[in-house]
């Protein structure tokens, strides 16, 4: 504490080990956070820098893996002398004000610089042995969060908007130039609202809603596989050409889920049961891509017909439908 009104917080992390890639036998990981609350206000300033490693990571190939849709079961890298570790360097800001009973107003600022993400190669082209199991990227990002919250009463609520970017730069092992692309994890808006009700001592009802803009993805042709003889099923497909990294995005995401509870105390023991409903408006919700093919009749959301290319559809699983949910639970 440097006096009544501003919090101090300092650490330093080491981490010993081999040398990997791109850091020697230690990796220092410092932070620094402060905060501030001024006098006679009821506003709260925070701000911190810090520097992380992680020495495991997850590489999402570039199409589809082995099996029906097992695209999604990444292969994970430990760092090595020839795979590099993740090093973040983060600088976060925000500020925090109470704006009545129970009421508070925020808004957190953030820039992320990562080295050493493992990605697929960028370069657009056949998918064959020629094409490096990883590139090295550096993730840049950046956002802004806005939130207003109730949270005692007989009724919470919470309401936040993100506005974010997170960007991809590496160089093509293939033919040497630089690339720069959104990351598979950009979302540039995300709206979130949650509300919670107590009926009576026992009852409680709730709501969320969660809504983003579409999520970039590198579209790949699928085709049929190459094959040694002629006993090979002809239904068979694979990935055979990928174009440029991120340049498409998918449809927006949004879901409805709703909650009902009942709780009560038998003794010692707490008995509780529960009512979820996911996705109540039952949107389709399918921005998982799955690949490009041809001779493809169209079906709204889930084969989505590529501009300039006629009968040839980016095809997408379906998300989770409208999906209730019964649980009880017991506490002792």
């Amino acid at each position: 504490g440097l006096g009544r009104h501003v919090e101090l917080e300092a650490g330093l992390r080491a981490d010993v080990h081999r040398p990997v890639a791109n850091a020697g036998p230690i990796g220092l990981a410092p932070k620094l956070t402060v905060r501030v609350m001024p006098p006679r206000t009821h506003l709260t300033l925070t701000g911190g820098v810090g520097r992380s490693w992680q020495y495991s990571q997850a590489l999402a190939p570039a199409g589809p893996s082995i099996g029906p849709d097992l695209y999604v079961t990444d292969v994970w890298f430990l760092a090595a002398d020839t795979v590099p570790a993740l090093r973040a360097d983060i600088a976060t800001l925000g500020a925090e004000r109470w704006i009545g009973s129970g009421w508070t107003v925020a808004a957190n600022a953030f820039l992320r610089r990562v080295t050493g993400v493992a990605v697929p190669e960028p370069a657009s082209g056949p998918l064959n042995n020629r094409r490096p199991i990883f590139v090295t990227a550096t993730n840049a990002a950046r956002g802004l969060e806005l939130s207003l919250r109730r949270l005692v009463g007989r009724w919470t609520i919470s309401a936040a908007y993100s506005l974010t970017r997170s960007e991809l730069r590496d160089v093509s092992a293939l033919y040497g130039i630089p690339f720069s692309y959104p990351s598979p994890e950009d979302r540039r808006r995300v709206w979130n609202l949650t509300a919670m009700v107590r009926l009576a001592d026992a009852w409680r009802i709730g709501g969320a809603f969660t809504a983003a803009r579409g999520a970039p993805f590198t579209r790949f042709q699928l085709g049929l596989a190459p094959c040694a003889s002629d006993a090979c099923p002809g239904s068979d497909t694979t990935a055979l050409f990928i174009e440029g990294p991120g340049a498409e995005r998918t449809a927006a995401y949004a879901s409805l889920d709703l909650l009902a509870d009942w709780t009560h105390q038998f003794g010692h023991a707490r008995l509780g049961a529960y009512l979820q409903v996911r996705n109540l408006l039952n949107r389709t919700n399918a921005v998982t891509y799955t690949g490009t093919v041809a001779q493809c009749a169209p079906v709204p959301h889930r084969r989505v017909p590529v501009p300039g290319r006629p009968g040839v559809c980016d095809r997408f699983d379906r998300g989770v439908p409208l999906l209730p949910l019964v649980g009880v639970r017991v506490v002792f």
